[in-house]
């Protein structure tokens, strides 16, 4: 065979290196792919072998390829996957690609044309990655034995939530309790996989065929099996569809050499490994953390009287078995989720023994091997033991304690709390980071006084460090050792992916594993001290308790952080168990139910029953034992030989008593010939009987949803966007009525119309979009929905109005006005009467109450959804809690000043209404709140941080809960049960409450910038610019933020799950004043103000609350809220402003039209900077702007270009901090151009003429004529003035400038979009349309958002609509502040889209 032209492609991803050799004709003679465990040196030798056997004379790389490998061609992954997939399989209608850390679906039209990409967001798993986790937590070889035990299993598959690791963790635990084999449990991972990627990716319900499958995960035949299914479609894979990044790479650079394009670099060729790797002098390399090292903690060495491991299980023997008193003993077992435990104590409290092992998804097998050790230790030393009491704790502990026979089933949190009071009494906090759960306990005099946990989402557990430790080669008894004493940088700490994603990034950057692994622990410990622990409640005595405190460098780096010694426990990894021995050894039982140590000699057949007699239908776990039948997950509290359901007696349960306890007026004859729908769901849940009253005084026929099973399920299914689950759910219950109802009522709830005009009381974001964006669905007839706009600032007779208009519109409706009016207002009395009816129920529970009660507090969607509360009123009823939910309270009855500045600024409707009834439970005695939100809810984000602040400042326990859609409530039942223990506690040792001072709730704005530095946001470093000096023409002391990737990335840690820009501004200010040595008490940071629906009106506020959270003296740094304008500081000011956006907006789109065509690369950005440095020098000195023009803009003139016919046009649009904001956004315009693209952008002065009509028309309805006024006014002015500044700039664009007066409401409606919306969504259909008519050749869109960009998400769940009307293709970036480039998405476009899917011209600029 003739090698003369050999390539060899290679492919390095997150989890494995991919090579392929081919030869000058395409033919494959050497392929492999190997994982690297982090050290991708070695595992490109691995793959390689034996190189002296096909010496190569090129090499091409994918561009994730790290840069330590040489390469002499670069090409962009998905370039190369479809590359691949055409070579092997011809012209595609689709590839799908399913890798380590990402899945993506390419498009192609009928001619072969890219047509685009599907990808998983950032914070979606489902990936290959995810199932190597999942086949580590089950005890798995790794994702290929995964894979053969999914595919072999014929039997009932179970449900496992896959979109997220962490939520995979709990789902499993699940299922191994409801007794699911290992193999049915793969297959559940395997069919959860396949449907996140198909929700994710195919959104329509046809795709183009062929199919082709490629990807580590198109080898899993499991997962190939379920998605053929789901799709209803056949996905074609061959025996090289893993490795096609590799291979497309080769291909791609043998389609360059044979046409001429490229000649390899190296004469030599490639004949060694190391002639592959870049020879480098020692990096520079940023260290972040410093070395880990224990300074001021003393700690165990882990010994014991005897240690060995046997059959899996390691046996501590802490006591001499000749001294042994083996009388009277007493049992812990903690059987948790990636570990099982068990204590035998004295009767005295001594610790004898212990047993750790692995669960590895077979609990029942766990506890059975633990007791086969125990038996053998008995039996080895001839000891009699006597055990007077056994007890469970754990994820575990009620199929456990069903199958030995326990006298306590103790929650993990009690358990963890009685040990560490036994091994220090003066123990105040407990640090426990267990396989599943992490836990923050505080404690006072041996009594938990609260105890909080991870949220679902919550990463950076104990099973993480492991995972970690396994993918990147290390033992993990080794972990601790290498971490100590090493520097490293900082990774995320928001999510496992995330995590992964860093390191991964490090790697690839020359780091160390050892750094990368120092690296991880940071984050863990990041992660737990953000979403779980609050510093500011961590007392003098601090215990860190679980396995992981068995690594030493993880208690260093809390230290660290810390700066306080913290205790560890020889037996901190025994401690659950340990506490349960306790609390056996404090109150044993009369008599022991315990079955015997021989229950290891058993067979312990396990199945799974769903209860049906009532409509809990509680999913049962069944054992047979000894003959007898025992059984867990009975919410009611029957056993399993009563064959009827058995109620709590005479107990309050939420949903149940209100339904019992309003009354609804009778109904009337239904006289219409059509039948209308009302979902249940979203903002209608809470008005649901308000409308079903409304229509049943017309007459009306209607059907709701209430009963629909699956609802998230079925929305994920047709949600063209990650929304979070009750957004999703409002799909599903759309979808569903459409099949049942002739019309479906789905209206325009915008904002709550209160007295006070100054206040906001919004809907949230996703609420005021959600009918256009379901209209705008493909398979939705959108003239089926009834939505008329019935919440808003609108009178109560417009309201009505509003009705009648919309309900004429149905077929053979006949309906006066007066017939609305009058069911109107009969429905609004009903409501009235059964607000107060609620408000009665509360009381009279109330005064029955020996107990505590519960207020639930949040959204009426998440908490009155029996589809979405996750069983939680089934376990506080179960309990018998009382729980009362918030509109029980009578808030007329209280004072709510102490928080009125807040409620100020907060403008959404229910954070305002939870924050005034947490205020409320604070300041009530017996009452205990507990937030119940949604993953991904925005607006919960600002309100959940509120709601710990003043809980905190009343010294009282509360809970957290944060739902998803997966139908399992274990975790809740944890969390739930150590919080009402918590509760009950607080209220037995409850103190007189001191004063409270929520001044930290309400920080202060400043209300003027003299005499201070004022720092501008650095959303545009040309603009920026500009303003800051219009500021010192002023006479103020104005500097632009200094925003880099490391600021960005360190204000993550400040990120709940709010929009990135905030948390970035936080940063970057306290960063400027670091770097500038200004003293925070003279400085100021300049925001925005803002009233339109979007979070960036909390963004004052929070930052402030942000920088009093930093501590030192950033809480001394001032906030000022001023006018965009600048009109709030002199009409000047305003004046130049506006010319400030102007030309730094015209500049800017100058660059990005003349630099892809320069012909000396830096002319144009040495023109700009030049400009910039003129003009900013104009305005600081109040010169003459025209002359400094002309002057400014010479060199543009004198930029020599050529002629390049078919670069195509991209607009870009999005988010206003991210879309120029050249760090936030990767240097997007260059990127694009590197690529071979010409950017359109939209300069600030244009965008506000665009949007102009539209909030103008706004404001004149809501009354604000001020703005109006002054807006048209300033407008007005500025139109008159800036055709003599645009003179200078209209021959170099070579276009008049343009004209903005099409009917700004006909632009809208064509997307189903209303006058009434405000926020980016809206003003992101205007720019469309605006782009569109002055570039028609336009060949591409492009959307920038932030992560958790709610206007970004809304417009990307528009994207078909935008597409069909626009004719051009759209891509939504999302930048989420982390490592890689997301940019990357658009490469494919700019190389095959107008070229008839050719693959020319695609190498990567290097």
């Amino acid at each position: 065979m003739e090698y003369a032209f050999n390539i060899l492609g290679i492919d390095i991803g997150s989890v494995s290196v991919s090579v392929v050799g081919i030869d000058n004709k395409g033919n494959i003679f050497l392929k492999k792919a190997v994982a690297h465990q982090g050290d991708v040196v070695q595992g490109l030798k691995t793959a390689l072998g034996s190189m002296a056997v096909h010496p190569f004379s090129a090499i091409a790389a994918t561009a994730a390829t790290p840069d330590i490998i040489k390469r002499d061609a670069a090409y962009d992954e998905q370039v190369a996957i479809i590359r691949a997939a055409k070579k092997r399989h011809g012209a595609p209608g689709a590839i799908l690609n399913v890798g380590g850390e990402k899945f993506s679906l390419s498009l192609f039209d009928p001619t072969g044309r890219y047509a685009g990409s599907r990808n998983n967001t950032s914070c979606a798993a489902g990936t290959g990655s995810f199932l190597d986790q999942q086949s580590t937590r089950l005890g798995l070889s790794g994702p290929e034995a995964l894979s053969r035990a999914a595919f072999e299993n014929t039997r009932e598959i179970p449900d496992i939530a896959t979109r997220c690791a962490v939520f995979a963790k709990t789902d499993l635990i699940h299922a191994q309790q409801e007794g699911f084999s290992v193999p049915q449990i793969c297959d559940g991972l395997c069919r959860g996989l396949a449907r996140n990627i198909a929700n994710t990716l195919f959104t329509e319900k046809k795709i183009r065929e062929p199919i082709i499958f490629c990807g580590g995960v198109s080898r899993n035949l499991s997962v190939k099996k379920h998605l053929e299914q789901i799709i209803e479609a056949p996905l074609i894979s061959d025996e090289n569809s893993h490795l096609f990044g590799a291979l497309g790479a080769a291909l791609c650079l043998a389609d360059d050499i044979q046409q001429g394009i490229f000649t390899p670099l190296n004469s030599h060729g490639y004949n060694t490994m190391e002639d592959m790797l870049v020879k480098r002098s020692q990096q520079l390399q940023k260290h972040f953390f410093p070395q880990l090292n224990l300074t001021l903690s003393t700690y165990p060495d882990f010994s014991a009287h005897t240690h060995f491991v046997e059959n899996g299980v390691e046996n501590d023997i802490y006591m001499d078995p000749a001294r042994m008193n083996t009388c009277h003993c007493f049992l812990g077992m903690d059987v948790g989720s990636t570990s099982t435990k068990a204590v035998i104590v004295t009767k005295e409290g001594e610790v004898m023994a212990g047993f750790y092992t692995r669960t590895a998804s077979r609990p029942v097998q766990a506890v059975q091997a633990i007791f086969k050790s125990i038996d053998a230790f008995i039996s080895t030393h001839e000891l009699t033991m006597e055990i007077m009491g056994c007890g469970t704790t754990g994820s575990g502990r009620k199929l456990s304690s069903a199958i030995m026979g326990a006298d306590l089933v103790l929650d993990e949190i009690t358990a963890h709390s009685r040990a560490a009071f036994e091994l220090t009494p003066e123990v105040d906090t407990i640090i426990e980071i267990g396989g599943q759960d992490a836990k923050f306990t505080t404690m006072k005099n041996g009594v938990v006084t609260s105890s909080f946990m991870n949220t679902v989402c919550a990463a950076g557990t104990g099973s993480f460090i492991e995972e970690q430790a396994l993918k990147l080669g290390c033992p993990l008894e080794d972990y601790s050792r290498r971490a100590e004493s090493v520097c490293s940088p900082i990774s995320s700490d928001r999510c496992t992916v995330f995590m992964e994603r860093d390191m991964n990034h490090f790697l690839s950057e020359g780091y160390s594993v050892d750094e990368v692994l120092a690296s991880a622990l940071h984050s863990v410990r990041d992660n737990y001290m953000s979403k779980v622990a609050t510093q500011a409640r961590i007392g003098d005595t601090v215990l860190f308790q679980g396995a992981t405190a068995k690594n030493r460098a993880l208690v260093a780096a809390f230290e660290q952080l810390l700066e306080k010694p913290i205790h560890v426990s020889p037996y901190c990894h025994l401690t659950g168990a340990l506490g349960v021995a306790l609390t056996l050894k404090d109150q044993p039982p009369q008599k022991s139910y315990f079955r015997g140590f021989n229950l290891w000699k058993q067979s312990l057949p396990v199945r799974r029953e769903t209860c049906q007699l009532c409509t809990n239908h509680c999913k049962l776990t069944i054992v047979t034992i000894e003959k007898e039948t025992v059984a867990f997950g009975f919410l009611c509290g029957r056993d399993y030989n009563t064959d009827h359901f058995v109620p709590p007696k005479n107990h309050f349960h939420l949903l149940r008593n209100r339904k019992k306890g309003v009354t609804l007026p009778h109904p009337t004859p239904e006289t219409s010939a059509f039948t209308l729908g009302i979902p249940a769901a979203l903002y209608l849940v809470e008005d649901l009987n308000f409308w079903k009253i409304f229509f049943n005084y017309l007459g009306i026929k209607t059907i709701t949803s209430e009963k629909m099973k699956s609802p998230v399920t079925q929305g994920r299914a047709i949600a063209t966007a990650e929304f979070c689950t009750p957004v999703a759910a409002l799909h599903g219950h759309v979808s569903y009525l459409l099949e049942k109802a002739d019309q479906v009522f789905l209206p325009y709830y915008f904002e709550q119309r209160i007295p006070d005009k100054k206040i906001r009381r919004q809907y949230c974001y996703y609420t005021q979009y959600m009918p256009s964006v379901i209209a705008s669905l493909g398979d939705i007839d959108e003239k089926r929905l009834i939505s008329p706009v019935v919440k808003y600032l609108h009178t109560a007779f417009h309201t009505k109005m509003e009705l009648y208009r919309a309900l004429k519109k149905i077929p053979n409706a006949h309906f006066s006005f007066f017939d609305v009016a009058s069911a109107h207002e009969k429905a609004l009395a009903w409501k009235k009467g059964s607000a107060q009816q609620l408000k009665a129920m509360m009381i009279r529970q109330q005064n029955r109450s020996t107990d505590i009660d519960v207020l639930l507090v949040g959204r009426p969607y998440t908490i009155l959804s029996e589809t979405l509360n996750a069983g939680i009123l089934d376990i506080f009823a179960s309990m018998k809690v009382n729980a009362f939910f918030q509109d029980m309270l009578d808030m007329e009855q209280h004072n709510f000043d102490a928080i009125e500045p807040l409620l100020r600024e907060i403008h959404w409707k229910h954070a305002a209404t939870i924050l005034k009834a947490t205020l409320v439970a604070a300041r009530t005695d017996n009452l205990f709140p507990v937030y119940i939100t949604s993953f991904k809810c925005s607006p919960d984000a600002f309100a959940v941080g509120y709601f710990k602040k003043i809980m905190e400042a009343h010294n009282k326990p509360y809970l957290v809960l944060e739902l998803d859609e997966h139908d399992s409530s274990v975790g809740y039942e944890t969390r739930i049960e150590a919080a009402v223990r918590a509760f009950r506690n607080h209220r037995q040792t409850m103190d007189s409450p001191p004063p409270v001072s929520l001044s930290h709730v309400n920080p202060k704005l400043d209300d003027n910038m003299s005499d201070k530095t004022i720092v501008m946001p650095n959303w545009d470093p040309i603009t920026g610019k500009f303003l800051a000096a219009v500021l010192r023409g002023e006479g103020y002391n104005a500097i632009l933020m200094e925003e880099t990737t490391d600021t960005i990335k360190k204000s993550l840690k400040t990120n709940t799950g709010q929009c990135i820009p905030l948390n970035a501004i936080a940063a970057g200010y306290a960063q400027t004043i670091k770097n500038h040595d200004l003293d925070p008490g003279r400085t100021v940071l300049w925001m925005s103000k803002s009233d339109i629906a979007c979070n960036i009106k909390l963004y004052p506020h929070h930052i402030k609350t942000i920088l009093t959270d930093m501590g030192a003296d950033f809480g001394k740094a001032g906030v000022y809220k001023g006018e965009l304008s600048f009109s709030d500081i002199s009409m000047k000011a305003a004046l130049n402003a506006y010319f400030a956006y102007m030309f730094g907006g015209l500049i800017r789109s100058l660059g990005c039209t003349i630099r892809p065509y320069e012909i000396q690369k830096g002319k144009t950005d040495a023109a700009i900077a030049r400009a910039v440095d003129i003009l900013t020098k104009v305005f600081e000195d109040n010169q003459s702007k025209e002359k400094a023009l002309a002057h400014a803009l010479e060199p543009f003139k004198h930029i020599n270009t050529h002629v390049e016919p078919g670069r195509p046009k991209v607009g870009i649009f999005g988010d206003f901090y991210v879309r120029d904001n050249d760090v936030m956004s990767h240097d997007l315009i260059h990127f694009i151009e590197a690529h071979g693209g010409e950017v359109v952008t939209t300069p600030y002065y244009r965008f506000a003429k665009m949007i102009a009509s539209s909030y103008f028309r706004k404001w004149f309805k809501e009354g604000k004529y001020k703005s109006l006024i002054s807006g048209k006014t300033l407008l007005t002015a500025m139109n008159l003035m800036e055709s003599k500044y645009y003179r200078y700039f209209e021959p170099l664009f070579n276009a008049p400038d343009t004209a903005y007066d099409d009917p700004f409401d006909k632009i809208l409606a064509q997307y189903g979009i209303l006058p009434e919306h405000t926020g980016e969504s809206m003003d992101n259909i205007l720019k469309i349309h605006y782009t569109l008519k002055a570039h028609p050749d336009l060949a591409l869109f492009v959307q920038t958002s932030p992560a958790f960009c709610c206007p970004g998400l809304v417009t990307e769940a528009m994207a078909s609509s935008i597409e069909k009307h626009s004719g051009v293709p759209m891509v939504s970036i999302t930048y989420d502040g982390l490592g890689g480039n997301p940019n990357r998405v658009i490469i494919p476009f700019l190389k095959y889209a107008g070229k008839n899917g050719s693959p020319e011209g695609q190498r990567v600029s290097m």
